[in-house]
């Protein structure tokens, strides 16, 4: 019931933009049955597939790292007992990012699906390692105490090789060989990309929707996130208080999703001018907060933590910068996928004329780039007082 204030403008928000979408694309039917080259649309994929596949995995694994806190299963006054189960848990959730991103994979007509895997495997850990490997010498420069044991490097290392990298190939060899490969399009799909339109006001530019997007997102955190940098790094004490952590977690993805799809996204900033480009997009948006998290520790960092020596400066940005990243990652895959099922709900409302669902070819979604949000068919109406249809062609 917490949620529902917040929700619920944007649901109504997002039924507005529906039904503008549909009067504006109304109005843009014609279209080319022309081909195109599929290597340029291919290229780079493999990429984003990894980068949703993991992004969807560390949502996993934060949500129950959270609940397992919070059921008393992980002691949230030892940041050694919370660090394990992040390492356990990710391990285990590796079949997720596998299978996720192996399946939109597949899904864009995808053929090396083992460079997939492999990518996902090492997307989130080898920025991990390079980081840690860089804080962990220095610490053994400066002899501090916050070294990592040998052994337990050793564990972790036992960790992703005989666990969280075969859970990652297990989830590719799934969803090759029982996930879906074939995207369900709601709209017919041409052979041809349209040019998107560039000439555009500043407040409908990538730009400006990024920033929007990326400050609403950390206006919810904000106090939260004050308060983590306060305990963590002023006072260096355990955060305690996962409870208020989890609901604003929850209220960060509901947001997230929601800012994505009704405001800036994919309302017509970004589908009136034909961006059929908008997966990439809607990527960036959802995870520009992780950029201004960064951005927030620099200030805290100079401002207000009074930290000043090499070894808790290195300490402190290589920390943030993995936190950030993986912030990109969660909620850009989160935003992705939110924008995938609004695209798909929108143009699958739109009633299509002499388009059989079984004419649909399910391979032109990557073939085109997505250019189903470009390429609709006419749609016929009945008038009440004529007995003859007639069709919307724009004119």
């Amino acid at each position: 019931m917490a949620l529902y204030p917040l929700a619920c403008p944007y649901i109504c928000l997002t039924i507005i933009v529906r039904r503008v979408l549909k009067n504006d694309f109304s109005r843009n039917m014609e279209f080319d049955d022309e081909s195109m080259d599929e290597e340029e649309v291919i290229h780079g994929d493999v990429l984003f597939c990894a980068a949703v596949g993991i992004g969807r995995q560390l949502l996993v694994s934060t949500f129950f790292i959270i609940l397992l806190v919070l059921c008393r299963i992980i002691s949230a006054r030892g940041r050694g007992s919370i660090l394990a189960g992040i390492v356990i848990i990710y391990s285990l959730t590796s079949l997720v990012g596998g299978f996720v991103s192996t399946k939109l994979y597949f899904q864009m007509n995808g053929k090396s699906w083992a460079h997939c895997v492999l990518l996902t495997a090492i997307l989130f850990p080898l920025p991990v390692v390079i980081v840690f490997t860089c804080t962990n010498s220095i610490a053994i420069f400066y002899g501090s105490t916050s070294v990592l044991p040998f052994d337990v490097i050793i564990s972790i290392i036992s960790l992703y090789v005989f666990i969280s990298a075969p859970l990652t190939l297990l989830g590719g060899l799934l969803a090759k060989n029982f996930g879906t490969k074939y995207m369900k399009v709601p709209t017919r799909i041409t052979r041809v990309s349209r040019e998107i339109l560039t000439e555009v006001p500043w407040y409908k530019g990538r730009f400006a929707q990024m920033l929007i997007s990326g400050f609403l997102q950390f206006s919810v955190i904000y106090i939260v996130l004050d308060h983590i940098f306060i305990v963590m790094w002023e006072t260096h004490q355990d955060y305690t208080l996962f409870d208020t952590l989890c609901y604003t977690f929850i209220l960060l993805t509901v947001v997230t999703s929601s800012i994505t799809v009704s405001l800036y996204s994919l309302n017509c900033f970004q589908l009136s001018p034909e961006g059929h480009r908008w997966w990439r997009v809607s990527f960036v948006n959802g995870g520009l907060i992780a950029f201004i998290t960064y951005a927030y520790s620099f200030y805290f960092y100079f401002h207000r933590s009074g930290m000043s020596r090499m070894l808790q400066t290195f300490f402190y940005f290589g920390y943030m910068s993995i936190i950030s990243f993986g912030i990109f990652l969660m909620l850009g895959s989160v935003s992705f996928q939110m924008s995938l099922l609004f695209v798909k709900d929108t143009y699958g409302r739109i009633k299509k004329d002499g388009v059989a669902e079984e004419d649909i070819d399910p391979k032109g979604l990557l073939e085109n780039d997505y250019s189903l949000i470009t390429e609709i068919a006419p749609i016929t109406i009945k008038p009440r007082d004529q007995n003859e249809e007639r069709t919307l062609t724009g004119s």
